[in-house]
């Protein structure tokens, strides 16, 4: 079979592109996706279950499993092109895990994320769009190499980027600060101009003692001592603005640095990122100088997701300090 007749590959992991409603137990799982496979006139599908939860209780391990699945199709030339699909809940940390941990095998083939946030029978269910643009890019030959992608209305995104911004309704996701990378049009796909940076590469396996905390005035500096006593490899706190945390957690900061921990800042903030400004205490520039590395455009669980991968591929810290700083992010 060579790799141009070789089927689209679709790894179903549940979530509400494949949920039904239900006036009493609410949105629960259903049957799949297999029905929305039925106009596709690309080529082959083949369909596998992989798992069948909302993405809110995927483990990290049932995303390593994900994502080695995909890569494994590609390099032996099962698969022309992987598309996931998944709840939008985590499918921005999937996505970017999957990405750091398998991001070179995308040039093989297309892995090609997708959701809905309506369920499959509710009126203006936005999954069987979604699920057809996704199918689209996974069997288009450009759009190899590009990472690991996330199709969602219409708009092709990176999943070193892509965010869920809205609860509820779609459109609920957005790339910053690039945009996204093109869009998924009935006739194709059409690339958008950009200058996004390419992911490093992580392969792992991803550290899970990786933690995520948001600070807060008047936060108690034992809650972060705490942490770094169990034993902690990271730690990312989630601060206000472009990356500021209360002064009087300095002394702890500077103890879990000590230690060994790599600690990054993160911004609570949708858009903008984090960034060194400000000199005072607490300040993002003055956490710098203290050893804390900065998540730039990432959100505190993006921020999360690379760290683990990262500290599951590099163990001298200065080299996690040097990869970081030249990741990009």
């Amino acid at each position: 079979m060579t790799e141009s007749s070789a089927p689209l590959l679709v790894l179903t992991t549940g979530g509400t592109i494949a949920a039904v409603s239900d006036d009493a137990t609410g949105v629960v799982p259903g049957d799949g996706v297999d029905r929305l496979t039925a106009g596709f006139s690309g080529g082959e599908i083949v369909v596998e279950q992989v798992a069948s939860t909302t993405s809110w209780n995927l483990t990290v391990d049932d995303v390593v499993d994900i994502g080695g699945r995909a890569a494994r199709a590609l390099a032996d030339g099962e698969a022309r092109g992987v598309v996931v699909t998944h709840g939008t809940d985590t499918l921005e940390q999937s996505s970017l895990l999957v990405d750091l941990l398998h991001g070179p095998v995308t040039g093989r083939g297309p892995i090609v994320f997708t959701a809905a946030m309506r369920a499959s029978d509710e009126p203006g269910a936005d999954g069987p769009r979604n699920f057809a643009a996704a199918l689209r890019v996974a069997a288009e030959p450009s759009a190899a190499g590009r990472g690991v992608l996330v199709v969602v209305d219409d708009l092709i995104h990176p999943a070193r980027t892509v965010t869920k911004v809205h609860s509820l309704e779609p459109p609920a996701f957005r790339s910053t600060p690039w945009g996204p990378l093109g869009t998924a049009t009935p006739d194709g796909v059409e690339w958008f101009p950009t200058n996004q940076p390419p992911s490093p590469d992580w392969p792992g396996p991803p550290e899970r003692s990786v933690d995520v905390v948001a600070c807060y005035p008047g936060m108690d500096p034992a809650i972060l001592d705490r942490i770094v006593e169990n034993g902690t490899r990271g730690l990312v706190l989630e601060g206000t603005g472009a990356g500021n945390l209360p002064g009087h957690l300095e002394p702890a900061i500077i103890g879990a640095v000590e230690s060994g921990v790599t600690v990054v800042v993160a911004s609570r903030c949708a858009f903008g990122g984090a960034r060194p400004r400000y000199g005072t205490a607490g300040g993002g520039r003055t956490l710098a100088g203290l050893g804390v590395l900065t998540a730039r455009q990432l959100g505190p669980l993006k921020a999360r997701v690379a760290l683990m991968a990262l500290l599951g591929t590099v163990d001298d810290p200065e080299q996690v300090r040097t990869e970081w700083q030249n990741s990009g992010f």
